[in-house]
């Protein structure tokens, strides 16, 4: 079977050959991830990648500030150095409404402001004149063509939760969850509506098949207990996930942390796939508790930490593999990494590591 082949009948519920094996790795310099195309330490790594995983390969497109594209939106950047210490600061807005950030760089320091300093800032956004994005879609498709039968194609994007923990620090975003339910609520209803119009823009124009959903990890615990999670999140992303449906296209929503205080949540959401459901210490779910948790039709994807490629023996990291395969096989599942190559500098141990994860993975996870 092709990547394509595999991913689309799995998500179609049907038989597949041997588990799906997806690193992380995009098939372009994604935005977000390490350019390992240009590393020549990352070479044998991608080469193996190529042959074997099943790729999703998520694509971003630019939205405007908080999926606002209205044209008479600014965007100023500045930076000032004074001596060793660079202050870089970002103004958005239009007419008399706008809201500032700033990133503070000494030798030994780095302090960020963020956009929302007090809650009135909240109403500031909403101030702003609103129009829908309608970015272009043509080269998605183009890239489709070009990526071929490697794997399926996606979209990432945020929740409405993610927009506003984007704008915050970590401290002012879990205040204002807790103690200004009001304006967050408000604040939450439009930026769902911004993100329904933005996701259906995409799904009457076929991109997809996969949505990528981000945002639910942030209101989750330990940064905020299970009811904020429900006031939040399940509501939002439930909604969305039906629309996506009702285009037959899938959705996996990524959310890192203890999920499972916030388990049943996700069922009711009822995504396809939900990433990276991690167990202890860096989460709290085993995957036979989350596979309990979640039905025998959600299709987990995980759960490898992206840290243990670094910290574990190439020994380990294969029985690693042959454990997580030994607990989720006979389930839908995808065997995945936590996260992407993020780092640049990487030794040799990481290299042989993620060679070691493929070629088990190939060994042990044939249906």
């Amino acid at each position: 079977m092709t990547g394509k082949d595999r991913l689309t009948r799995l998500f179609n519920g049907k038989e597949i050959d041997r588990v799906p094996i997806y690193l992380l790795f995009q098939d372009y310099a994604a935005p977000f991830y390490t350019d390992v195309w240009s590393i020549p330490v990352y070479k044998p790594i991608v080469a193996r990648v190529y042959e074997t995983n099943d790729f999703i390969d998520r694509r971003v497109f630019d939205l405007g500030f908080c999926y606002n594209s209205h044209p008479g939106i600014e965007k100023v950047t500045d930076t000032q150095i004074d001596g060793d210490v660079q202050i870089t600061t970002t103004r958005v807005g239009c007419g008399d409404v706008w809201l500032e950030k700033s990133v503070i760089k000494t030798s030994d320091s780095t302090t960020r402001e963020p956009y929302i300093k007090e809650p009135s800032d909240l109403g500031k956004i909403l101030e702003l004149p609103y129009r829908q994005p309608q970015p272009v879609t043509a080269w998605f498709f183009d890239e489709a063509a070009r990526f071929g039968d490697r794997g399926l194609m996606g979209v990432r994007l945020d929740d409405p939760i993610s927009l506003l923990h984007g704008l915050c620090d970590e401290t002012e975003f879990t205040v204002l969850c807790y103690t200004e339910t009001e304006a967050v609520d408000e604040f939450l209803s439009v930026m769902y509506e911004r993100a329904e119009s933005v996701y259906r823009y995409f799904l009457e124009r076929g991109v997809g098949p996969i949505y990528w959903i981000e945002g639910a990890e942030y209101a989750g615990p330990p940064l905020l207990p299970p009811a904020c999670f429900r006031q939040l999140v399940t509501g939002y992303e439930k909604r969305l996930v039906d629309l996506v449906r009702d285009y037959d296209m899938w959705t996996m929503i990524h959310c890192h942390g203890r999920m499972k205080e916030i388990a049943d949540d996700f069922r009711h959401i009822a995504a396809d796939s939900i990433h990276p459901v991690e167990g202890p210490p860096m989460g709290n779910i085993t995957l036979t508790e989350a596979r309990e948790k979640l039905g025998p039709d959600m299709i987990i994807t995980g759960n490898i930490q992206y840290g243990d490629i670094w910290s574990m023996t190439a020994d380990e990291i294969e029985q690693c593999v042959k454990d997580i395969l030994n607990e989720a096989m006979g389930n839908p599942f995808i065997l995945a990494t936590t996260g992407g190559p993020s780092n640049p500098n990487i030794n040799q141990r990481v290299v042989d590591n993620y060679l070691r994860i493929m070629d088990t993975a190939l060994a042990v996870g044939k249906y």
